[in-house]
């Protein structure tokens, strides 16, 4: 299949569209309801069936929600960002550009997603013509992710390559989960984090390797428009590489924290933030996550939704996992001594016994067994 270079109207159109056809339009409603799109933010908000704690005490569902969404996938129009993509003369432009591709990318497999499901409802008896309808707009959204995948990885990797003030910006990169299959992530600023499946290796392959031509375009672009000088473009251009083109997600993944990405900020959002004093999202440290943690009780995925939402770059982003991480580390070894002081090695048990007599062999002994005894009753177990 072709390559071709993009336009920020391009991907407008087609988010407009995709959002549409899910969502509806001028009061009619789309295939997915208002009701659903509720339920999947409650979810991510709602209680802990185990402790009574919220899952996320900074989501909630907006009262308008409608517009809230339509604020969120369609308010970036070409007023706001034109021209090929990755092109623009001003970071904000830029930024919205790559916002719009970001949500397009999340939308369109969302969607997907809904159609599959509805596809699987119909069954092999189902209308054959409705079937074959759903097929090809499951198609079609298909193409729209991989092809948004695509030009997101060669914009962000261009922008960040000729703009400083995209240079170690973006949070994002490729993961594996638990069962081996990659994903694409990023911490969208402003918004959230989102994250995509690729579907399977081949076409992880195929989007890296678009990618990299993407890529390749968007510097000749900006050649031709002046953006760039010659040395610039070559030496740009010679590190393109599968390795460089999309680096590995560095941070922690936060399964499905909100089903459909929305700028809207909570009101316990801007309480939050206000207790940093507002301060501008590069220049968060470390001692204010320690504040918001142990001072205002948030959560791990909490204080992360919450820097995202306030537009933290990688470098805050990067401190605050490195944070986490060491405090990972510190209860673990904690655990471990705690272990090591609850278990007495066989070893040792063996040579003080037989430093003993036959008769406190033989107490000890008992008192073993009678142990073992109690451990089948829920006292403490070494796995």
């Amino acid at each position: 299949m072709e390559v071709k270079l993009n336009s920020y109207e391009e991907i407008y159109k087609s988010l407009k569209d995709v959002f549409e056809k899910a969502f509806g339009k001028n009061g009619k409603e789309g295939n997915i309801s208002l009701n659903k799109v509720r339920s999947l933010i409650s979810a991510a908000s709602g209680e802990n069936v185990y402790n009574g704690t919220k899952k996320n005490c900074l989501i909630d569902v907006p009262s308008n929600l409608f517009e809230e969404m339509q604020e969120t996938y369609l308010e970036r129009d070409s007023e706001y960002v034109s021209g090929p993509i990755g092109c623009t003369n001003s970071f904000d432009e830029e930024l919205n550009g790559i916002t719009n591709i970001a949500l397009l990318m999340y939308l369109s497999s969302f969607y997907t997603k809904e159609y599959r499901a509805e596809l699987n409802e119909l069954g092999i008896s189902g209308n054959r013509q409705k079937k074959k309808q759903y097929e090809t707009t499951e198609d079609y959204l298909y193409k729209v992710k991989n092809n948004s995948i695509r030009d997101l990885i060669a914009t962000i990797y261009v922008s960040s390559q000729t703009n400083d003030e995209f240079n170690n910006y973006f949070s994002y990169g490729i993961r594996k989960d638990k069962h081996g299959k990659s994903s694409f992530v990023i911490d969208l600023p402003f918004i959230e984090q989102i994250g995509v499946h690729f579907g399977n290796e081949e076409n992880e392959r195929i989007a890296i390797n678009e990618a990299q031509i993407v890529a390749k375009m968007i510097l000749k672009k900006k050649l031709e428009l002046k953006q760039i000088t010659e040395e610039q473009y070559k030496e740009i251009y010679s590190r393109i590489t599968p390795d460089s083109i999309l680096p590995q997600y560095e941070g922690k993944y936060y399964d499905k924290i909100n089903a459909i990405p929305l700028t809207y900020e909570s009101w316990e959002v801007k309480n939050y933030h206000k207790k940093t004093n507002r301060k501008l999202p590069e220049e968060i440290t470390s001692r204010d996550i320690e504040f918001l943690r142990k001072n205002c009780g948030l959560k791990e995925g909490e204080i992360h939704y919450l820097l995202v939402k306030i537009g933290a770059p990688k470098t805050v982003l990067d401190m605050f996992s490195e944070l986490y991480k060491t405090d990972n580390r510190k209860v673990s070894n904690t655990k471990n001594e705690y272990r090591k002081k609850l278990v007495t090695p066989k070893s040792a048990v063996i040579s003080a016994l037989k430093s003993t007599s036959k008769e406190d062999r033989d107490k000890v002994n008992r008192e073993m067994n009678s142990d073992k005894g109690q451990n089948k009753t829920g006292t403490i177990n070494k796995n």
